[in-house]
């Protein structure tokens, strides 16, 4: 579903360019029409184990509930180690007008084999608390494609940004009442819970969040944790021990070899011997 969606966003995809990037935002402006991102509860939640690590696995939502839409976009800059692509955030203005904010970067995804916007979102399993609680578990923070999978109830607007991630210089986001959607099966999609093998994360009841924009890098974003992450409850098993390889299976009972042959005595030499019956003479 959403590689075709991808393909269909790249064919009719037109970009959103500031003009030769416009000023700098001021964040108190009260005149943006500023995104909002919201986080929905992970679903799909289910542990899997191979060999002897245990991985969660979810699908996982953000949307965008804000005043304007997220629109990013790339453009290659040159830094002390080299050219990097960085990510510029658009933002509208009431009286028409629009103006930038420098938000991150965009880096090329091998195992999606398109571009993403880093550090979008950050997955974390805790004990206790879903927001104070120790610690169990965590993913890397995660970078996304950014594109409209799904339409929240209650929006009718139309759509904003017509997303294309197979360029970096290029443009990507989610309009007001939109969703990105992120399933379970994709590269990323799980907290490893035997990450370290010698303090594996015991068995036991758990929060997992799921936490849209956990550096505030863009411009819009609510400034407390809980109004932007999704929580849902989850119960993790202990791992199961492997079982030892089953003995191979009995073959023919081997015929034991017959006993090597004792060595012959050696015989007396003799200074007669006999041929056809006639003693032997010396010199002959």
């Amino acid at each position: 579903m959403r590689r075709c969606t991808l393909f269909l966003m790249g064919v009719l995809s037109f970009a959103l360019l500031p003009a030769a990037f416009a000023d700098e935002c001021n964040p108190t402006d009260t005149n943006l029409l500023k995104p909002r991102l919201q986080a929905s509860a992970p679903t799909r939640v289910r542990v899997l184990q191979r060999n002897s690590d245990r991985k969660i696995i979810f699908t996982t939502t953000i949307a965008n509930v804000g005043d304007g839409p997220l629109i990013l976009t790339g453009q290659t800059v040159q830094t002390p180690s080299g050219p990097v692509t960085q990510a510029t955030q658009e933002v509208w203005k009431k009286d028409g007008t629009t103006c930038t904010h420098v938000a991150g970067y965009f880096e090329f995804h091998p195992s999606h084999n398109h571009w993403h916007f880093n550090d979008f979102a950050s997955y974390q399993l805790r004990r206790d608390d879903p927001f104070t609680g120790p610690l169990a578990a965590s993913s890397s923070k995660v970078s996304f494609c950014l594109i409209d999978i799904t339409q929240l109830r209650g929006f009718n607007g139309p759509r904003q940004v017509f997303a294309d991630c197979t360029s970096q210089q290029s443009t990507q986001g989610i309009s007001v009442g939109f969703a990105d959607v992120y399933d379970s099966f994709l590269p990323d999609q799980w907290i490893d819970l035997d990450l370290d093998p010698n303090n594996p994360v015991p068995a036991g009841a758990y929060f997992l969040v799921n936490i849209a924009d956990p550096d505030n890098l863009i411009l819009g974003t609510a400034d407390d944790l809980p109004s932007r992450s999704g929580v849902v409850s989850v119960s993790v098993p202990p791992l199961v021990g492997n079982p030892a390889p089953p003995p191979p299976p009995p073959g023919p009972t081997p015929t034991p070899g017959r006993p090597p042959r004792p060595p012959r005595p050696p015989r007396p030499h003799s200074p007669h011997s006999v041929r056809s019956g006639q003693p032997h003479m010396p010199g002959h």
